[in-house]
Formats: structure tokens, sequence, C-alpha cells
């Protein structure tokens, strides 16, 4: 058994155990659960498929909005978007993070993603300072905005991160971007305060 195996079968094992440097069950890092919500579903990525999920990646985040608001998310073409996804599956593994497709359940096909940060993963690649906190991104493709699909999908990704004993979840979300305002105030997030660079800053207690 090689490394990469043992930590996960520790993983496996002790997933019940509580970890104080990333505010969660261990087992939150085991696996990333398939979550049902009727017409759509929550799934990880499909890693043997990569070039469709870049496809499709591509298609969803090169947009005005997601390259104004989420700049980290934006990608310029399907290159990009395949080093995109390698990047969010390598945080899953690091537990630094862990990236939800929100797929149509009929044809399996990604239309938006909820991306929740764990308190290891740094603000950014030039301030590598851990964030202390679970926080949450979330972004649709233009095609499928305005039909309450993301409030929905951020609801059940809270749900599963307090069955996981996630604490507090933070979202930072710039004063003009009101759609995601309005999807983080359908779920109980609460206004706490502002970054040093003038995004405010949305809090939700989930235990």
């Amino acid at each position: 058994m090689d490394s990469f195996e043992k930590h996960a079968s520790f993983l496996e094992e002790n997933k019940e155990l509580y970890d104080d440097e990333i505010k969660a069950k261990l087992g939150i890092f085991v696996s990333i659960p398939t979550l049902d919500l009727g017409a759509v579903k929550l799934r990880g990525f499909y890693t043997d498929q990569i070039e469709v999920e870049s496809k499709y990646y591509f298609f969803n985040s090169n947009d005005e909005l997601v390259k104004k608001y989420l700049p980290n998310c934006y990608v310029n073409n399907i290159e990009e978007a395949t080093v995109k996804i390698y990047d969010l599956c390598k945080k899953f593994l690091f537990k630094v993070g862990i990236s939800f497709c929100i797929a149509i359940k009929e044809t399996n096909v990604p239309i938006g993603y909820v991306i929740v940060n764990s308190p290891r993963c740094p603000f950014s690649d030039k301030d590598k300072m851990p964030r202390g906190e679970w926080t949450l991104d979330f972004f649709l493709g233009a095609h499928t905005r305005g039909r309450s699909i993301m409030s929905t999908c951020v609801f059940r990704v809270l749900s599963y991160l307090q069955q996981m004993s996630v604490p507090i979840i933070y979202a930072y979300v710039d004063e003009s971007n009101t759609n995601s305002i309005r999807v983080l105030q359908r779920n109980q997030f609460k206004l706490v305060g502002q970054s040093s660079d003038d995004k405010l800053i949305y809090g939700a207690l989930l235990n």
C-alpha cells in the first residue's frame, strides 16, 4: 500500500473524527458525494472524461460576469479549463477545497459550479496565508441563470457541510453582484463585514 492509499484508508477509518485544522469531520475529504436535487444534481468532476468536462467548464465560465466577479474561475479556452479542473481536483486531495458540478440529472451536463474552500485554502496565488475559515464561491452558465437553481444548490451544499460539522461559512462578494447577494440572503447568510479589498463579507452559522 503506497502513501496515498494509506492516507485514504486513514480518512475512511476516521471519517467521523473532527479535525481542528479543517474545522470539519475528516470524512469530508474521503469522497465528493452526489447530491440529488430533482431536475439537477451536484457531483464531482469526472476526471476520466476530462475533455468533456473541460468543454463544459469553458462554456459556463467564459462569461463577462464570471470574469468580473470570480476572475479565479474564469478561463479563456478549453486548455485553461482543463488546467483549472485538475487544480480543483488537486485541492480536494490536499484538503484545500471541494468542487461540485451542478449538472442536469437527465443528461449529466454541467451548467454551473459550487466551490467550497477549506480553512487551509490560501486567499490568492499571491497571498499564501490560509483563510482560516470555510468560504464559498459559485456561478452558473449564463443560459441557466434566473431560475433559482443556484439558491437550491447552495442550500443543499450547506446542508451537507452542516452534516460534516462545519461550524460557519463565509462568502466574499462584490457590492454590485446583486444576484449572488440574493442567493446568499435566501440561504440565511448575514452581512458581517467588509474585506480589505472592499468585498462584502457574508456569513452563515451552520453548527
